[in-house]
């Protein structure tokens, strides 16, 4: 079960990838003598989505050498290519790597790892490990943003995050067990060995009531959903707000002169359908 919405399958766009030409056809070894801006003009040219417009992108080139039979080790050939993303907004952000022919995964995926590395990197269970030192350490600091010259530690929240995204949904009956999205992950924050994960889910799904979309208070201000899958929808919050504005006032000095009010609301043409 993905903290983001599932992006409804466009079989003509995969259609269109089936028959790729050109750079987008072949394969990383065959790809390999081509530029990086080549290879990166051909793939930008078909990721329509705005969330790249935040990320600079590109191409890491992975090398292996083979070890023969009789132990010596070949020279170093071509072995794969990635896609490096760069946060333009955060650089100190951790990058986001995909394969160059794996990018299938979509991209809301980007911004939920971005998000969750910002604001759940320096949990209390990381800090609760790294504090376990020799007391008569000076020189260790209790600072919770450490230097970005300091020596980098393993960060097990990237690892969750990215695991969680790449696995199976899980189950609705299972979800149903347990009261819904919410009770799920209550349940997991108990049990989970990634506590961090859970209070993540927990804070999307129990953000309280805004005029602000809850996608675009979690996703650093880009609106992943439309509003008609929201419970309010933007006609319904500006009604709200002009009869509060208005109310207790000597047009609305009370309830029930709202009330007459929408009592004699004449039908719209859909709720006459």
């Amino acid at each position: 079960m993905s903290t983001s919405p599932a992006a409804p399958r466009n079989r003509k766009r995969r259609r269109v990838n089936a028959n790729r030409v050109g750079i987008l056809a072949m394969s990383d070894l065959d790809a390999w003598p081509c530029l990086n801006e080549q290879i990166l003009a051909a793939t930008l040219s078909t990721w329509i989505s705005p969330v790249y417009a935040h990320y600079e992108v590109s191409i890491d080139r992975h090398t292996k050498s083979p070890t023969r039979p009789n132990g010596s080790i070949d020279p170093e050939v071509p072995d794969y290519m990635e896609f490096k993303f760069t946060c333009k907004t955060d650089p100190s952000h951790s990058p986001v790597y995909r394969r160059r022919n794996d990018t299938k995964r979509g991209t809301g995926n980007l911004l939920i790892i971005r998000r969750f590395n910002k604001s759940y990197k320096h949990t209390t269970s990381d800090r609760n490990a790294n504090t376990q030192v020799d007391s008569d350490d000076s020189d260790v600091s209790n600072d919770e943003w450490p230097p970005e010259n300091s020596p980098a530690e393993p960060n097990k929240g990237n690892s969750a995050i990215e695991t969680y995204l790449r696995g199976e949904p899980i189950h609705r009956e299972v979800v149903k067990k347990v009261r819904g999205p919410l009770g799920y992950w209550e349940l997991q924050l108990a049990v989970n060995p990634c506590p961090e994960l859970a209070q993540f889910a927990i804070d999307y799904l129990s953000a309280p009531a805004s005029s602000v979309d809850v996608e675009r208070a979690f996703s650093c201000s880009r609106l992943m959903t439309k509003h008609i899958q929201h419970q309010m929808s933007t006609d319904t919050f500006g009604a709200k707000m002009a009869l509060k504005s208005w109310y207790k006032t000597p047009l609305l000095p009370d309830v029930s002169d709202i009330a007459s009010l929408l009592a004699n609301r004449p039908p719209t043409p859909s709720s006459e359908n």
